[in-house]
């Protein structure tokens, strides 16, 4: 069973990701759903394979590290 910490983590990483698709900001992440909808995923399975894949850059720089735009979009891009 996930911890309370894990799951107010993957919320919060939800919650980040489904801002950037709304706002194409950055726009790798608005791709990247559109790319997985069209390989047949449903929506909610495109977010959760993005959450999944950012999550440990989205929390280094929840903790105080500095972002790595170029990290961020080799990890959406690997995404599928």
């Amino acid at each position: 069973m996930p911890s309370a910490k894990a799951d107010f983590m993957k919320r919060v990483v939800r919650m980040i990701v489904e801002s950037q698709v709304k706002y194409a900001s950055p726009p790798e992440a608005k791709r990247t759903l559109r790319r997985l909808t069209r390989l047949g995923l449903s929506r909610e399975q495109a977010l959760d394979r993005i959450v999944s894949a950012v999550r440990p850059e989205v929390w280094r720089v929840i903790q105080g590290g500095a972002f790595d735009g170029k990290r961020y979009r080799a990890l959406l891009e690997q995404v599928d």
